[in-house]
């Protein structure tokens, strides 16, 4: 990972995991929504809260898959009996 997204990622805390970026970033738009909405912007509101819900799909998706895959992996680990 010589890339810029690679060098930012080995940069933050290390309890953070990439996978929680899209669900960090539903909830930012689901925090905006209701500023939208104050201010009358009932259209922009609306499509904050779909983003947020793909954002959330997303990122439910790829804990899922990541759990499947940690699960696998040790599956193949373990000595036979």
């Amino acid at each position: 990972m010589n890339t810029l997204l690679g060098k930012w990622v080995k940069s933050l805390p290390g309890n953070f995991i990439i996978s929680n970026l899209p669900i960090i970033i539903a909830l930012i738009l689901l925090a905006s929504t209701p500023v939208y909405i104050l201010q009358s912007e009932n259209e922009i509101a609306n499509q904050n809260a779909g983003y947020a819900f793909y954002f959330l799909i997303v990122g439910i998706l790829w804990k899922v898959i990541q759990y499947i895959l940690k699960n696998y992996s040790h599956k193949d680990n373990k000595p036979m009996e």
